[in-house]
């Protein structure tokens, strides 16, 4: 173990530089898991805002925010008369531009219980007026152009968006019905307060946040499961710059390795030393990795949110990249010859 503590010692340049690699790989991938960590918890965070406890949409439509169905009017008149359900209010969602900035579109009706909480500002009180969230870079009292009309903001929000990071905007119902549908009474879903006690006709259906949570999430699928073969490609990438210098190390220490074989060292503690220096390239590399992840994640344009459970485990996982990588340079090591300590 003092051998290959002192081996670090001694090719200190040589591990300083493969670390600094090996961590600056750890951080990229630490950087698209929380990439990957926001897709998820920015559509759980949109849907759970509103507080429902169920979702009234069209049947066989994907969910109320990703749907193309429209419901007329008249079902919130339905649902409110139904027993079990205490309190009934639409929700029209769009898309469009603000200025410059592609943002997510929410026509929902303000008096009600359903209304995301504030991070500063107020509820609109007259036309036009809305909320945006803070990722949107605009300050209360500023304004904006959106389908041909003028927006001004009066509160703000934290964490509300979706789609990527894409900001999401609250209006009252009415005006993006005036804006997005020229007045036609109609709503991409109807947010409910208690549930039925009898089933809905067969041209509705109710969802519950976890099933918003999902059809919301699923247009991003294709890009979380992207990340991750990327991410999984950047591991394979620091187990073969580990497994290079462990594998360097034995080949220039073969004469150093046959004397220790012919003086008595076992396998077993030359190994450990080579599982040594692995394992201490791999935790320095960590700690490197969670400084670069910290420092590039608020500059990323999308949000980056690192989860505790990915940074608690990367080091777990860097030892068992370290200990995987080294099994080339381990199994060069067990064939050295002790007789080499005696060659010319």
């Amino acid at each position: 173990m003092l051998i290959a503590l002192r081996d670090l010692q001694f090719r200190r340049r040589r591990f300083a530089i493969s670390t600094v690699a090996v961590g600056v790989v750890f951080g990229i991938a630490l950087l698209l898991s929380g990439l990957s960590a926001a897709f998820g918890n920015e559509a759980e965070r949109v849907v759970q805002s509103f507080g429902a406890d169920g979702w009234v949409i069209g049947a066989g439509t994907s969910g109320p925010f990703t749907g193309s169905k429209l419901l007329p009017a008249t079902v919130e008149d339905d649902l409110a008369a139904r027993p079990g359900i205490t309190e009934v209010a639409p929700m029209l969602a769009s898309s469009g531009a603000a200025d410059d900035v592609n943002i997510n579109l929410l026509g929902i009706e303000f008096d009600s219980s359903f209304v995301p909480e504030l991070k500063d500002g107020r509820f609109p009180s007259a036309t036009k007026e809305v909320v945006v969230d803070a990722a949107l870079g605009r300050g209360i009292g500023d304004t904006f152009e959106l389908a041909g009309t003028t927006w001004t903001i009066v509160g703000r929000t934290e964490g509300q968006r979706y789609f990527a990071g894409v900001p999401v905007v609250f209006a009252a119902y009415t005006d993006v019905r005036d804006v997005q549908l020229e007045g036609i009474p109609a709503a991409s879903a109807f947010l409910i307060r208690g549930l039925p006690d009898a089933a809905l006709p067969e041209t509705l259906e109710i969802m519950d946040d976890a099933a918003t949570i999902e059809s919301l999430s699923t247009p991003l699928k294709s890009a979380v499961q992207t990340i991750d073969a990327v991410r999984v490609l950047l591991w394979i990438v620091a187990a073969g710059i580990i497994g290079s210098i462990v594998y360097l190390t034995v080949l220039e220490r073969i004469r150093d390795i046959a004397v220790l074989k012919a003086v008595g060292s076992s396998n077993a503690s030359i190994l450990a030393g080579l599982l040594v220096q692995a394992a201490v390239i791999a935790l320095a590399a960590t700690v490197i990795a969670i400084v670069v992840a910290t420092v590039l994640g608020p500059g990323f344009p999308m949000a980056v949110e690192l989860p505790s459970s990915a940074i608690l485990m990367l080091p777990v996982v860097a030892l068992v990249i370290a200990a995987l990588a080294s099994l080339v340079g381990i199994r060069r090591a067990v064939g050295i010859d002790p007789a080499l300590a005696f060659g010319g």
